[in-house]
């Protein structure tokens, strides 16, 4: 149990004393830098004792922001998808988020496995993609290509330009569970030309991977 932090004791509900107020502990963290040695009490074991802990640079799976970057994106099949980040969360007002999208960008954490949140942000309609809707489809998350798990956006794109066989599967998971889209390989190319050709879209891809 947190009891203290750099000397402001903590009450039951998470509040100190701080600038003759009461505002959340973490606001004492927050006056420190990344580098900085907090001060902790801690009890442990029916124990009170002294801990020091160094503060690190945090680990977001979903960037904070982002600043003179194009985005990242990739078109298969008319399928959409770009990594999740701040600015895309921002064109909704915080009550309208999607739950799944907000949370992780709330608790999601960077991982050896999981490096960027990989989203499914629009379907182009077209006779490649019949069945899977059209427009927003609610934003769900990638999971693999082909069986193999996808780490962040660049390793998505690598695999899908890698895939080989008769049909491309994307794994994906939304709030019913998992399910997999599965697009005809050898319409690939042809449908990229009409979904370019009938939504005005510039590239298939961004220019991060126009040389793949």
């Amino acid at each position: 149990v947190l009891m203290a932090m750099d000397g402001h004791e903590i009450d039951c509900h998470g509040h100190v004393e701080l600038y003759g107020r009461r505002l959340s502990f973490v606001a004492v963290r927050d006056r420190k830098y990344v580098g900085d040695t907090v001060h902790l009490r801690v009890l442990r074991d029916g124990k009170e004792i002294d801990v020091e802990q160094p503060l690190h640079q945090s680990e977001y799976l979903v960037p904070r922001g982002q600043y003179d970057l194009v985005p990242k994106y990739l078109v298969v099949g008319g399928l959409v998808f770009q990594p999740l980040c701040n600015e895309y969360l921002q064109g909704w007002v915080i009550q309208d988020r999607p739950v799944h999208l907000q949370d992780l960008y709330n608790r999601g954490q960077l991982s050896p496995t999981q490096k960027e949140a990989i989203m499914l942000t629009q379907v182009l309609a077209d006779d490649c993609n019949v069945g899977y809707g059209s427009g927003w489809v609610g934003c769900p998350l990638v999971e693999s290509v082909n069986g193999q798990p996808v780490s962040c956006m660049d390793d998505f794109v690598a695999k899908i330009y890698a895939a080989q066989g008769e049909f491309l599967e994307i794994g994906m998971m939304r709030g019913s569970g998992p399910y997999t889209l599965v697009l005809e390989s050898a319409q690939l190319a042809a449908a990229a030309e009409r979904v370019q050709q009938t939504y005005r879209v510039p590239a298939p891809c961004s220019p991060h991977y126009q040389e793949e």
